[in-house]
């Protein structure tokens, strides 16, 4: 039997000239930031690393709200599940990607977002954000502890966008029945829950079974872009029609959300018999989609290309309109927390 490709190999190859030298600025300006996370700015992009190689967010400083990150713009896709949230809780606000977008996209929306790392939210509020304005509330807190206060005190959400991860992968207090259970309890009867996740088949397909067990509608898909696993998971999950409905129209007012192309990745499993049924089966499918993928960039220099091309597709731009430039750090972790 041929051995199924492993992406384990992806970190065996050893960097080229072009991300060597960026992996060097990369680390130049992280020990200048005290070996903490840092802002770097390149020309049009502007992104947040935790460390060097480890990018958490990334915006185009001429449109702040568009989602560079095609794992983000997947997220988003919940918009079909509710077009016009009230509320939205965002766990690890990181740059804040998620937030500038649904100022955009619901300006009625209440945005709650939760970020755990003090620095990291320095840092955010040095970037360009949407215009100011009280949709968006900012908590420095554990999400773990955070989530079920909220339902203890009997408040609910119509989405909870969860994009917390460390590096290796699923972070445990976050991966437990108990949290799910929270998740669950804390949605609106159509809300859904969406998660941004990465890590090995044998890990993620534990988190899925779990989740199945929790929400009556659970789907997946990975994101073009990268190996991270984008899940959806709800109680109450709209009709055939209205789901479409809901994305024609999204795909009306949002072209760059580049709504149709994130449902035609979404996969289901059938309902299955057992637990441990369902556990073999979500395996299954996961191993055939975590592989080696020669469309996903293989390091930074081709994920800037790649990322910029998009950006002058789905909004639009003329040829000349982004143009990559050079490296320089952007911002400092002095000043208050925002309230």
């Amino acid at each position: 039997m041929a051995r199924r490709p492993s992406l384990s190999t992806l970190y065996l190859r050893k960097p080229d000239a072009a991300e060597t030298r960026h992996l060097q600025q990369l680390h130049a300006l992280y020990d200048a930031a005290g070996q903490n996370a840092f802002l770097a700015d390149d020309d049009t992009l502007r992104c947040l690393y935790l460390q060097p190689g480890v990018m958490q967010s990334a915006m185009l400083t001429e449109y702040p709200w568009y989602l560079v990150c095609a794992y983000a713009r997947l997220m988003m896709s919940a918009l079909v599940q509710q077009p016009h949230p009230a509320s939205a809780w965002i766990l690890g606000q990181g740059g804040g990607s998620l937030s500038r977008f649904l100022q955009y996209a619901s300006p009625a929306c209440r945005t709650d977002a939760v970020e755990i790392d003090e620095t990291v939210l320095h840092l955010y509020k040095q970037l360009q954000p949407a215009p100011e304005d009280n949709s968006v509330a900012l908590h420095h807190a554990d999400a773990t502890a955070w989530l079920p206060a909220q339902v203890e005190a009997g408040r609910r959400t119509d989405l909870l966008l969860i994009d917390v991860y460390d590096r290796n992968g699923l972070v445990p207090a976050l991966n437990t029945p108990a949290f799910y259970a929270s998740c669950a309890a804390a949605l609106s009867t159509q809300g859904m829950l969406v998660a941004n996740v990465w890590g090995k088949p044998s890990q993620l397909s534990i988190m899925l079974a779990d989740l199945r067990q929790q929400f009556a509608s659970v789907q997946w898909a990975r994101s073009p872009d990268s190996y991270n696993l984008l899940v959806f998971a709800c109680q109450s999950p709209v009709s055939t029609e209205l789901r479409q409905q809901h994305a024609n129209a999204l795909n009306q007012r949002i072209p760059a959300l580049n709504i149709h192309d994130s449902l035609q990745r979404l996969r289901t499993l059938p309902a299955a018999a057992s637990k441990e049924e369902d556990l073999s089966r979500i395996t299954d499918d996961l191993r055939s989609i975590l592989i080696p993928d020669s469309a996903v960039p293989q390091n930074y220099p081709d994920w800037k290309r790649n990322v910029l091309q998009q950006a002058k597709a789905l909004l639009s731009l003329p040829a000349d309109k982004i143009t990559p430039s050079g490296l320089k750090a952007n911002g400092n972790c002095a000043g208050e927390l925002p309230a």
